[in-house]
């Protein structure tokens, strides 16, 4: 630095050496001894929203991040196989971050989105057919705000017997289902 920016008078006592993912987070202003190296790959990816996305009513759509949102954001940490012993502190790191960052993301309630499915974020029971429509509206209204309950109507009548489901899938209502309604009356709902 001396020889090549004299004119900044900095000295080897001014400089330490850092990896660049600490570089980043020491010029963002991450508090000190947030970052350790505890993997070895970890990414934020900031996809960004609006334009014509805003446009487009939250209500037209399943997916209803729209307006006033800036980026969807996800948190990734990739690891070897032979590390997967360690995978607890891989995922810990994910769940630091994402705590970290609540003060800066979407609130009451925190969105995602679907097709980055979050299990921490809740689940039904793969192996039960009659998912808890209460249970499901926890997590699904993160994922769809309100609009799930509208998607609900619509599982109740195409997939009555919720054959396709996964943790994370809209539950049918079965109490509608055994009151005996049928997909003409579930259509005005």
């Amino acid at each position: 630095m001396e020889e090549k920016f004299p004119q900044l008078g900095i000295v080897k006592e001014d400089c330490f050496e850092m990896g660049w993912a600490e570089s980043n987070l020491y010029s963002t202003q991450f508090p000190i001894g947030f970052y350790k190296e505890e993997v070895k790959s970890a990414i934020m990816v900031f996809v960004a929203y609006g334009g014509k996305m805003d446009e487009i009513l939250e209500t037209e759509t399943p997916f209803p991040h729209r307006a006033g949102n800036l980026y969807s954001i996800s948190y990734v940490v990739d690891w070897e196989e032979e590390e997967n012993k360690n995978s607890e502190k891989f995922m810990s790191w994910v769940r630091r971050i994402h705590n970290y960052m609540t003060p800066y993301v979407s609130k009451s309630p925190r969105e995602v989105y679907v097709n980055f499915r979050d299990l921490d974020t809740g689940t039904n029971e793969i192996n039960d057919k009659e998912n808890s429509h209460e249970q499901a509206k926890i997590w699904g209204i993160k994922y769809f705000k309100n609009n799930f309950d509208r998607l609900v109507h619509v599982k109740t009548m195409i997939d009555p017997e919720n054959f396709f489901r996964h943790e994370q899938s809209v539950p049918p209502l079965p109490c509608l289902l055994k009151k005996g309604a049928n997909s003409n009356s579930l259509g005005s709902l």
